[in-house]
């Protein structure tokens, strides 16, 4: 019997606000198997075919350079599945020319489909044409109905793809989404050589800071030309972010750029998001995007009888979560299990929710959202939900979709201890349902913070200070865990007044070197921090 995961859900906003999703969400495995165990890749929908291109056979990229993304677990294989009757047909790339062929074993590729193209751009990767890695600069067109017979056929793949070089194209991170009668080709960054967590000079890294609008033409061969570009060094400095298209509180289509990293003074996801269409780029006023904040599986379901814009967020990794009722800060930024939504209403309010149920797992980094087969779409990504609905006016539970591919990780925190084991790529697509909840559905809000605070010295071997800072009367405490998730310290402070204050603790608590987390309570409300011991 399959197991069913039901997802409800609760409120985070700056205060009480009325139910937005008005729905549950059920989500249960669908099939497993190794040939759909990849994060980070590009696909496409051809008939009842899922067409999974690129993308990496591993988990999490480790942290040391000689290990990092090395060519062994480079995807090598172009993958179709049935959704229908799971059956799946494998080729190599080797029949494409070089060029493509390398960028078709990259990881974290621009991608878009329209009707019988599907466009990819860049990516990350190791060549052998260069003996190094690099972000490929590399436009490739697919036509679908040869390339997936040639698949099936396990023929030559050559004959169904075009493709141009230019250094344009080197861009790895962002995302190509279709607005309008235009594609945008939206932030991400350039990334050459060997990944380096310290900023040793392993790699040269450029961030993209841009949105070209791009026109594509098939009528005399391939050829594309960017028609407009937005620049924005500090709105548009981001990688590894949700990219969304939708409808305005007007009824116009625009994209949606939400968080993504990293901030440039601060290892630390964006808190910020922002609109763009063909006029331009925005930031959006007033609203602070907390949960899901790394690329994950997402989808757009678009209410046309309340204008109601809804954005549903899939696991992943983020610098807060919920714990019970609790939000946790974490500057590690975890891997997360939440689902959330942000939705956006026809009095143009920006709204967050999650989910008080959470993924089966540590789930939906570098994953991607599936439409199902007979889903009706109002934009790229974007369900009808009435069209839907009336489609299906015989149930209240509809399939929008599969959660397809990304990391499985064993822990929330494994970066730092990485061996490359602590996770690996998910296996197993999982059908998601919705099921309308109607008057029943409740919210509970999760208000804002009401503290930060900082740790020091940091490395520390003997001693340390917590600085923070309440903006309301608060009850104070804090915990300390060990790297194995062992309680090794708990210390209630007390009550303190509105204001700067600091406590120092003189390391009693402190048994031998490693990596500790230190979480401190205000009102219920919880931040962490990492100390690290040293001999």
């Amino acid at each position: 019997m399959k197991k069913l995961i039901l997802l409800l859900f609760i409120g985070l906003s700056l205060g009480t606000h009325a139910q937005e999703f008005p729905y549950s969400v059920v989500v249960h495995p669908k099939f497993s198997s190794p040939s759909l165990a990849v994060q980070a890749f590009a696909y496409a929908r051809y008939n009842n075919y899922l067409l999974i291109i690129g993308g990496r056979k591993d988990g999490l990229h480790r942290r040391q350079p000689f290990a990092s993304m090395d060519s062994a677990g480079m995807n090598s294989f172009i993958t179709l599945y049935n959704t229908v009757d799971n059956s799946i047909y494998s080729t190599s790339i080797s029949t494409l020319p070089t060029a493509v062929a390398e960028q078709f074993t990259s990881t974290n590729m621009e991608f878009s489909q329209e009707g019988d193209y599907l466009y990819l751009i860049g990516g990350y990767g190791y060549s052998p044409t260069i003996q190094d890695h690099q972000t490929h600069p590399i436009f490739t067109s697919v036509f679908l109905p040869d390339f997936v017979q040639a698949v099936v056929n396990n023929s030559d793949l050559s004959p169904s793809i075009s493709y141009l070089s230019d250094p344009l194209y080197a861009v790895t991170g962002g995302a190509l989404v279709h607005v309008g009668d235009s594609y945008y080709l939206v932030s991400g960054n350039r990334f050459d050589g060997r990944y380096n967590p310290m900023g040793n000079p392993t790699y040269t890294q450029t961030y993209h800071e841009k949105i070209k609008k791009l026109a594509i033409d098939h009528s005399n061969g391939l050829a594309v030309s960017v028609v407009d570009e937005f620049s924005d060094a500090n709105l548009l400095h981001r990688r590894d972010l949700n990219v969304v298209t939708g409808f305005d509180e007007n009824g116009n289509e625009q994209g949606i750029l939400l968080s993504g990293v990293f901030q440039p003074t601060v290892d630390l996801p964006w808190q910020t998001s922002a609109t763009f269409n063909s006029s331009g780029v925005q930031e959006i006023p007033n609203f602070v995007h907390r949960m899901n904040q790394y690329h994950c599986g997402h989808v757009g379901l678009y209410n046309t009888s309340n204008h109601k814009q809804h954005y549903l967020l899939m696991g992943g990794i983020a610098e807060y979560y919920l714990n019970g009722t609790s939000l946790v800060q974490s500057n590690d930024v975890p891997f997360v299990k939440t689902i959330g939504v942000v939705t956006h209403t026809a009095a143009n309010e920006w709204i967050e929710e999650i989910t008080p149920y959470q993924m089966p797992d540590f789930l939906g980094a570098s994953a991607e959202f599936v439409v199902a087969n007979n889903a009706i779409l109002a934009s790229e990504h974007n369900l009808d939900l009435l069209a839907m609905w009336n489609a299906n006016s015989n149930t209240d539970s509809l399939l929008i979709g599969y959660f397809v591919g990304g990391i499985r990780s064993s822990a929330s925190n494994i970066f730092w201890v990485n061996t490359g084991v602590e996770s690996v790529p998910n296996n197993t697509i999982y059908e998601v349902w919705l099921k309308n909840n109607g008057s029943n559905a409740v919210t509970t809000p999760v208000n804002p913070l009401v503290c930060a605070f900082s740790v020091y010295p940091n490395p520390t071997f003997d001693h340390f200070k917590i600085d923070f800072q309440c903006t309301e009367a608060s009850m104070v405490s804090f915990t300390i865990y060990s790297s194995d998730g062992k309680k090794v310290m708990h210390e209630n402070l007390g009550h303190y007044s509105v204001g700067k204050h600091t406590y120092e603790d003189k390391g009693k608590f402190i048994r031998q070197a490693g990596v500790y987390t230190i979480q401190l309570e205000i009102n219920g409300k919880i931040i962490e921090q990492k100390l690290v011991v040293t001999e």
